[in-house]
């Protein structure tokens, strides 16, 4: 069985970079991914602050990256490491087989959150969507909503103003999250209602999404809408990270080397315990990882 020298979990933009970075100080790399390499930036339709691309949209952004990643020498390997065992080497368990490494960089970013409301889940795929990028052309002409206040979500609702009739962006706070230039683009587009210190309450339809139900200054409203896009953030997937000291929000937790609790393990991009979540952050975290990584081997 072959012993790689840095294994990275995960093909977002943290692993990717990490992946290249090992390479070019001429470790051995193994990149493990259990989806399409880019992560959750293959569904951004529009990406405006990635330094030297202008706007670029997220999949071509991770086509870019994955091209590096493999011409720079990287195994890509289309396998989910389902356990990560300590040790001297470190072994890594995938359903169709077992990997070693020396260092270990895990990259797996973070999954989407639910609301957890009536309706979600049973109406997910039929009209309850986590990604309008994927999904969006299905509604156009009509009238759908996006839930949240970040730079995600408002960059959806963009969008999807773009395809449909009219967007229903609802965020539970009196201020959005995200940056200053997608709130003045949101409020120039024309046909985006804002609902703002709004709470879901229920998404509802019988064989598909017929409408949602808020909660606001303590009445009830009812959009009718075709589609909910559901943009709340994430968390990280608990699986791979069980093992290292993690923050009080499930986040791990890493030194200013990317160090985790555990000897050869290391974490970059969104499962990490910090205050901004970016692409170019995402990367910065690869890059300083790998360099660690190589250097103690």
């Amino acid at each position: 069985m072959k012993t790689y020298d840095i294994a990275v979990i995960g093909a977002g933009p943290a692993g990717m970079t990490a992946a290249i970075y090992a390479r070019r100080a001429g470790k051995s790399v193994a990149l493990f991914e259990k989806n399409y390499p880019g992560g959750q930036m293959v569904s951004a339709h529009e990406i405006e602050n990635y330094p030297a691309e202008g706007k670029i949209s997220g999949f071509d952004l991770a086509e870019k990256m994955f091209a590096q990643t493999t011409e720079a020498g990287a195994d890509y390997i289309g396998e989910e490491v389902t356990a990560l065992e300590p040790g001297s080497p470190l072994r890594l368990k995938t359903p169709q087989g077992e990997y070693l490494a020396r260092a270990v960089i895990i990259a797996t970013g973070t999954v989407r959150s639910r609301l957890n409301i009536p309706g979600e889940e049973r109406l997910n795929g039929r009209g309850v969507s986590w990604c309008a990028t994927c999904d969006g052309a299905f509604y156009r002409g009509r009238e759908v909503a996006v839930i949240g206040g970040g730079n995600s979500a408002l960059s959806e609702a963009l969008y999807l103003s773009s395809l449909c009739k009219s967007v229903h962006l609802v965020h539970r706070r009196d201020q959005y999250r995200a940056e200053s230039s997608l709130v003045e683009r949101v409020r120039a587009a024309g046909n985006i209602t804002e609902h703002l210190c709004a709470l879901p309450v229920s998404i509802d339809g019988e064989e598909k999404v017929t409408s949602l139900t808020l909660e606001q200054n303590g009445r009830r409203l009812r959009l009718d809408v075709d589609a909910v896009f559901i943009s709340v953030g994430g968390k990280p997937e608990q699986n791979l990270i069980a093992g290292v000291e993690k923050d009080t929000n499930g986040y791990v937790k890493t030194d200013e080397q990317m160090r985790t609790s555990l000897p050869g393990v290391y974490a970059a991009g969104d499962n990490n315990s910090k205050q901004v979540r970016q692409i170019v952050t995402a990367c910065a975290d690869g890059a300083i990882a790998a360099l660690n990584a190589g250097s103690a081997l």
